[in-house]
């Protein structure tokens, strides 16, 4: 059970705090809730190369030919 001097220090920190401000930590926010990617709006991350993902994109649909979108979705683009 917390204290009243734990409670209101808590209140208190809790006020101080108001999100973060640079583009980074911007950045950093909207990236923490990403965890396997299926509903992600971002495909490649900022540390990945979006001219390696197009090539493996690319290799995998000629690879595999798929011929409806359900054959799109089962390779996940």
């Amino acid at each position: 059970m917390s204290t009243q001097r734990r409670i209101d220090s808590s209140r208190a920190n809790g006020a101080r705090s108001h999100g973060p401000k640079t583009p980074e930590g911007l950045a950093r926010c909207r990236a923490a809730p990403i965890t396997h990617g299926l509903s992600a709006r971002q495909v490649v991350l900022e540390n990945e190369s979006l001219d390696e993902f197009r090539a493996l994109r690319e290799m995998y649909l000629v690879h595999f030919r798929p011929e409806s979108p359900f054959d799109l979705d089962l390779l996940g683009f």
